[in-house]
């Protein structure tokens, strides 16, 4: 189960890696363009775009179209005669929306709330099941939107608890009576970390 999960996700990151760069490039330069950007606003910019068209590639443009219009009921559904390849699918799905749960409110302050922040998620995972029904390139399945819905939970709390742990170690340099920190190494911030 864990090798089909591993083997898939090798599978998209081989054949549309290249594309995901090019976007998330393509997507920093536009954005240079309209208003100059510090590098963890670029690194931000790039990650979001490469991400969502991996998204957008895999749950929309890698079917064949025309071949799925059908809404399936059955919650969490284990077929006995291949249960890993059901519980593989159910875990793609939980792990698809996890980068969005942690991205958004990396970015965007305004998801750091929790309502916003996971509610995000079931509004992603509806309009991707939305979508792949009225185009015919899927079944809509509320299980799917569930999982989804869970994984970006997962990537949400995942930030929050990072951005708190992060928060900790950069107060453990106290400020002694000379104004030098204890551990001034720890007061430097990495680029990505300017944004939390």
């Amino acid at each position: 189960m864990i090798d089909q999960i591993v083997s898939d996700i090798l599978y998209f990151s081989v054949h549309y890696g290249a594309g995901a760069m090019a976007v998330g490039i393509l997507s920093v330069y536009a954005a240079d363009k309209i208003r100059k950007r510090n590098i963890s606003e670029k690194i931000y910019i790039a990650l979001l775009s490469a991400y969502v068209f991996m998204v957008v590639v895999l749950t929309l443009l890698s079917r064949n179209p025309g071949v799925y219009q059908a809404v399936d009921l059955t919650m969490f559904d284990i077929s006995p005669l291949l249960p890993a390849l059901y519980i593989a699918h159910y875990l793609e799905n939980l792990i698809m929306l996890m980068p969005l749960g942690f991205l958004l409110p990396l970015g965007l302050r305004v998801f750091r709330n929790p309502v916003l922040g996971m509610t995000a998620g079931l509004f992603a995972s509806s309009f991707i099941e939305l979508s792949q029904y009225y185009t015919h390139l899927g079944t809509f399945a509320p299980d799917d939107i569930i999982a989804n819905g869970i994984g970006s939970a997962i990537g949400f709390i995942t930030f929050m608890v990072l951005r708190k742990v992060y928060i900790m170690i950069s107060s453990i340099g106290e400020v002694f009576a000379d104004g030098q920190a204890s551990y001034p190494a720890i007061n430097r911030k990495p680029v990505i970390m300017r944004m939390i």
